[in-house]
């Protein structure tokens, strides 16, 4: 006979998989997977049920209990920003099916396997008057009544960073269940920041205080830090919460740290986005690793736990607190302009705690291929009046950039037949157009063929190449001390 999860949760520990995100990013998804909603990963439920199921799969085949629905995003504010808000209940139900599909499939009669639905944040708080409460609790409805049409086993609350909203999000989990007449297991997370507190400033005490009489089956924390971060607030609620605790910790904290390793500088992501500065951050790293090896020669110990010293210095001193704030630039106006400003709005507003991490997409999944018609070349019409515009070349002799001609070139690329083959007819070698110094050049190779030129001694060591190249096979290394830009004619 078939295991109860409520039952099963009452005797052992039960392992769910982890980020449904992480692993999308995994997958060559193009636009047109995305249905031109960019970011959108509900709609995948929707467009590729395949990947989606692969993902669940793939968790189970590892041996976990339960998997989450796609459904993180499902919400008001989060489908509200693509226009699509109407569509809560129809992903929600896709998503629930293609995880009951996978856990029915992988169950067996001496085991059970399950399906949680995933019921994200949003991005509005009620709190802050972003949203009604009444609004926001029917959406939670709306969309918990679609994941038990497809099939869930139990409620999971998730990433609740506003009492508020996460009281809206239980009433209207607990509205659904009434109405279907099904008697499921309601799981409550909310998110405590490096500050200690929720979003808003609630306490872990207080968030226990005001959801554990709304009914729920477990209460805990998850995502924002990792296990050792967790733990005091974990101890807290085993200590007194009359319920259930859980606990979905992610991989922890970034580690600038190993056994004999350090990184500091832009090596390790210091640069301000928001005020494109990082020479600041990049000294005070400096300093601070230059006080943490001090001790460890003393010591003679250069292992991870010794080094790590300098991971906490860096995070309680100021650059820790400045990129913290400014964690999500870059990520919210991948997004567009508009949901950026708002974005970097409420950042700047909640000192960078809302909203949560946002997923990072990295450089080169931004390039879109040719279209099928060829399209129009965009460079094509450009022109430079020579007062403030400036072809490329003379950008590079003003920026005083010299290398000696005959150095190891420091741009290597790692297979040429795909520059001269698929790239032309994939990407049209965007590499002459995103390189600021016209180092790539697509030159005549004779027999009517072309060939990739390096002008290597224009380089401006911007590293866009090896950041935006989408097949990733151009490799920037660093060159030999003493060349590239000075701008000194600037």
């Amino acid at each position: 006979m078939p295991e109860d999860l409520r039952s099963t949760l009452a005797r052992r520990v039960v392992i769910a998989d982890g980020a449904m995100g992480t692993m999308l990013q995994g997958y060559d998804l193009t636009m047109a997977d995305f249905d031109q909603l960019e970011g959108c990963n509900e709609v995948l439920n929707r467009t590729r049920p395949d990947v989606v199921r692969a993902i669940h799969d793939a968790y189970f085949e590892v041996g976990v209990d339960a998997v989450e629905t796609n459904t993180f995003g499902t919400n008001l504010s989060a489908l509200g920003e693509y226009g699509i808000s109407e569509q809560i209940f129809d992903l929600a139900e896709r998503a629930a099916r293609i995880a009951r599909e996978s856990a029915d499939a992988y169950s067996t009669v001496d085991r059970s396997r399950w399906v949680l639905g995933s019921v994200g944040p949003g991005t509005k708080l009620p709190t802050l008057g972003h949203v009604a409460y009444g609004q926001l609790r029917d959406a939670y409805q709306t969309q918990v009544e679609g994941m038990l049409a497809g099939g869930i086993d139990a409620v999971l609350i998730e990433t609740s960073q506003d009492l508020l909203q996460t009281k809206a999000a239980t009433l209207g989990a607990k509205r659904a269940l009434a109405h279907a007449g099904r008697d499921l297991p309601v799981i409550v997370h909310v998110t405590v920041e490096t500050t200690g507190t929720m979003l808003l400033g609630s306490e872990i005490g207080a968030a226990l205080t005001a959801l554990e009489p709304l009914g729920i089956d477990l209460i805990g924390l998850n995502c924002a830090t990792g296990p050792a971060e967790m733990s005091e607030h974990l101890r807290h609620l085993s200590r007194y919460a009359q319920i259930g605790v859980s606990c979905m910790p992610n991989a922890g904290l970034p580690q600038l740290t190993a056994d004999g390793v350090m990184m500091i500088g832009d090596t390790a992501g210091m640069l301000n986005g928001e005020r494109l500065k990082g020479i600041h951050t990049a000294i005070k790293a400096g300093m601070l690793a230059a006080e943490t090896i001090l001790d460890c020669l003393v010591k003679n110990d250069f292992s991870r736990n010794a080094l790590g010293v300098f991971d906490k210095k860096l995070k309680e001193s100021y650059v820790g607190r400045e990129l913290y704030k400014a964690r999500n630039f870059h990520q919210a106006f991948d997004r567009g302009r508009m949901f950026g400003l708002m974005t970097e709005g409420i950042s700047i507003l909640t000192g960078g705690r809302f909203p949560s991490k946002l997923p990072i997409k990295a450089g080169h999944e931004h390039m879109q291929k040719l279209r099928a018609d060829g399209g129009k070349d965009p460079y094509v019409d450009l022109r430079y009046d020579g007062q403030l515009t400036f072809d490329k070349l003379t950008d590079v002799y003003y920026s005083g950039t010299h290398h000696n001609e005959d150095q190891p070139a420091h741009l290597k690329v790692l297979d040429f037949n795909i520059c001269v083959g698929r790239c032309v007819e994939e990407f049209g070698n965007p590499c002459q157009n995103f390189c600021p110094a016209n180092v790539y050049e697509m030159v005549d190779g004779g027999e009517s063929k072309r060939r990739l030129q390096i002008n290597f001694s224009n380089c401006v060591h911007c590293k866009t190449c090896d950041i935006m190249d989408p097949y990733q096979i151009i490799d920037w290394v660093p060159p030999e001390g003493g060349g590239g830009p000075n701008y000194r004619n600037m």
